[in-house]
């Protein structure tokens, strides 16, 4: 008999009840194995640069085991969780290409490490129109971030108009007809998400060896399977169902609920060992390092902050979006190989020039336009994101201001002005008037400083409290109880003016640091 879902019922409410139990708790398993995982990495938070990413990619598992159980019991409540959900999908990809460059040192060190080394080829259809890939190329490296980054803005805007086909009965999901918002939604979802993929792609061949001593593979694995694997998998039962290869789930006939309901209850199923994986791929022991023996934290409450603080984000998307600080002359070592391929001539255009058989490189003056990034296409791109974000990229001066020019930008403070001219001590008079006003310049130059602030002062006062960190990111002090007692041995040897004991201190307090 066909099952007529009511209003409220989810995929999956009428499957029998052992099914829907074992399905709640592998949900409670995954969750606290999760939640276990989180709170060890914000007891240990001594990386703040690599464990924001790693608690953020970690909360995918929770939140997609309960956005499956709830959906086996109300559609109308998986509804708004699902958008949550697919919107932090593309979230998670944008940490774990952060959680790679911050592996690597950062962008800076990133490209500097791949200074000088041969282009990788791509492999179709890219090569179709790319050649070689260079990623120590600041415009080739520009590009493929803003690749990625491009479906975290993307992801939102898809799952809003999403919501708002549903909500007038345009959307009509599996239907590919030119009247249906799916189709639009489909093509708009896939085109952005596969370019995603395929620049984090090519980034991964580029620096896969960079990356070995991090483990990278294990963590890939984590962030590839939960996110494609689910996919694919809802993929794979929609076309056994459509086939004919399953017809029934439990009390459902309908196409529908056998592969929401099936798909959601596999989930349920899975995440626990999901769970496990990440708890393996994103162990808290890859982030405390053995070997320091002075170490400290950050307190917990503040750690907590930091990973669940998005605004390192928004201020990441907006310098990719304009490319602020991406060219030529800011990343180009003083010292190295020569670069090969297009990566030189491109330089070369650019103002690079190499002296004593390319062991050392010098730049001619800045020309008057802007350089141009490697290739028609990416020019392209960078020409109409500069012309959405409203300021050029590249757009530098050098020149000091005329005289003129300082005149109306330049104001003298009050404290410089001269008692008998109004208009202030003008910075560019002629000697003999500077001459006569030695005692103003004098005077003028000092710094004036007002009353303290009550409320600075005591700000002050409670900062200086801390032993470690600041006011915002205090540290806790971890120290082993062998290190503390080696520290209490040192500084006895140190007022016993045995003079070798200084200099093993010195040593080890210059190994010694926050982790």
């Amino acid at each position: 008999m066909r099952i007529v879902p009511h209003v409220g019922h989810g995929s999956g409410s009428a499957l029998p009840f052992p099914i829907l139990l074992v399905a709640g708790l592998c949900t409670v398993v995954a969750t606290l194995v999760s939640a276990t995982s989180i709170t060890l990495h914000l007891k240990n938070y001594r990386k703040p640069h690599l464990q924001r990413q790693v608690v953020r990619i970690m909360l995918m598992v929770p939140l997609y085991a309960i956005a499956s159980f709830i959906s086996l019991f109300s559609l109308e409540a998986a509804f708004f969780i699902d958008v949550v959900r697919d919107i932090y999908e593309a979230f998670v990809i944008y940490c774990f290409f952060d959680l790679l460059i911050a592996y690597l040192g950062g962008e800076r060190s990133l490209l500097i490490l791949l200074h000088g080394r041969p282009p990788k080829y791509p492999a179709f259809p890219a090569s179709l129109f790319w050649k070689e890939v260079d990623v120590s190329d600041p415009y080739t490296f520009l590009f493929l971030k803003r690749g990625v980054i491009q479906y975290v803005q993307v992801k939102p805007i898809i799952a809003l108009a999403t919501v708002i086909l549903k909500a007038i009965g345009k959307y009509n999901e599996g239907d590919l007809r030119a009247g249906s918002g799916y189709l639009y939604v489909s093509i708009v979802y896939n085109v952005s998400i596969c370019l995603a993929l395929y620049c984090l792609a090519i980034f991964w061949m580029c620096v896969n060896d960079d990356l070995k001593p991090f483990r990278p593979m294990p963590k890939f694995l984590c962030v590839k399977g939960i996110l494609f694997f689910c996919f694919w998998q809802s993929i794979f039962i929609s076309i056994l169902v459509a086939g004919g290869a399953i017809k029934k789930l439990g009390p459902y006939t309908d196409r529908e609920h056998i592969s929401l309901g099936l798909t959601d209850t596999l989930i349920c199923f899975e995440m626990p060992f999901f769970a496990v994986a990440h708890m393996y791929a994103f162990s808290t022991r890859d982030y405390i390092d053995k070997h320091t023996a002075y170490v400290a934290r950050m307190p917990f409450i503040y750690a907590l902050r930091d990973a669940f603080g998005f605004k390192d984000v928004i201020e990441d998307c907006k310098a990719t979006l304009r490319g602020e600080g991406i060219d030529y002359r800011e990343f180009e070592p003083s010292e190295g190989r020569i670069h090969q391929g297009a990566g030189r001539d491109r330089r070369i255009r650019a103002g690079l020039r190499y002296s004593q058989g390319g062991r050392r490189k010098y730049w001619l003056p800045q020309p008057a336009t802007a350089t141009s990034p490697p290739g028609k296409f990416e020019r392209r791109v960078n020409r109409a994101i500069g012309r959405i974000a409203g300021a050029d990229q590249t757009e530098e001066v050098y020149a000091p201001l005329l005289r003129q020019q300082a005149e109306d930008v330049v104001h003298a403070a009050p404290d410089l002005r001269s008692p008998t001219n109004d208009e202030g001590f003008s910075l560019f008079a002629s000697t003999t008037a500077a001459a006569d006003d030695d005692a103003l310049v004098e005077e003028g130059y000092e710094l004036p400083f007002g009353d303290p602030d009550p409320a600075d002062e005591e700000l002050f006062a409670h900062s200086r409290q801390y032993l470690f960190g600041d006011y915002n990111y205090p540290c806790v002090d971890v120290s082993s109880e062998l290190a503390r007692k080696t520290m209490w041995v040192e500084e006895e040897r140190i007022l016993r003016d045995e003079h070798s004991a200084c200099g093993e201190w010195a040593g080890a307090s210059s190994a010694a640091g926050l982790a």
